[in-house]
């Protein structure tokens, strides 16, 4: 990246509600990339532990007024949380049409697994609950289009898909049994296995999730 957004307390007895959001560029005096992180999964994902020593940041570089950070991460957090929802979707939905070829093509004791009721109701439960998810991540989409307020209904979503997404990795790998650790195997259950583990963390905890939905929806009754 050529550009950094930092975020950094500008007036300490503010408390949170002095922190600033600076651009720094790449290449300032103090910036440095440290490890490069390697996930589990992501393996096109790039990302390093950055440390700042006496980094000088003109005010220029404040992006709007001091104290305007946490409003500005935020805002960041409840759209890049819906486009999460809609990536979890998407590898949910593979997963789950891998294991559906695969239930329909392998046979057991000369019967399709598709046949045994374990595995069709196993895969009934998952695709309700795929669509179910994609129906919140689909609310807040609409919300954010429209300019509501949707913090709860975002952090739904992100639950709701990250765990439609853990299910899915987990019912695939349960399914294809032997097959699912395979790298040669044409069907990357494996790196679908590692992606998931790897992604749903990403812009807050699934617990995360659950602190901000409790304290929406008690505001409510307050």
């Amino acid at each position: 990246a050529d550009l950094f957004a930092i975020f950094a307390n500008e007036a300490p007895e503010m408390g949170a509600k002095g922190i600033s959001a600076f651009i720094i560029e790449r290449g300032t005096k103090g910036l440095k990339l440290e490890r490069h992180v390697h996930y589990l999964g992501l393996l096109g994902h790039r990302a390093y532990d950055i440390r700042l020593e006496d980094v000088y940041v003109p005010k220029e570089n404040r992006i709007g007024g001091t104290g305007d950070g946490l409003r500005l991460a935020l805002s960041v957090l409840n759209v890049t949380r819906i486009s999460l929802s809609w990536g979890y979707i998407g590898l949910a939905r593979a997963a789950l049409d891998a294991s559906l070829k695969f239930a329909v093509e392998r046979k057991i004791a000369n019967q399709p697994l598709a046949e045994y009721q374990s595995i069709r109701f196993a895969l009934a439960e998952l695709a309700t609950q795929i669509d179910a998810a994609r129906m919140l991540a689909y609310r807040a989409s609409v919300m954010e289009d429209k300019g509501v307020r949707h913090r709860k209904e975002t952090s739904m979503a992100k639950l709701a898909c990250a765990e439609a997404l853990i299910k899915s990795v987990d019912l695939a790998v349960r399914i294809h049994a032997g097959y699912a650790g395979d790298r040669d195997y044409p069907v990357p259950v494996e790196r679908y296995l590692r992606d998931a583990y790897s992604w749903i963390a990403a812009q807050g905890t699934l617990e995360v999730q659950k602190l901000v939905i409790a304290r929406e929806i008690f505001k409510e009754v307050s």
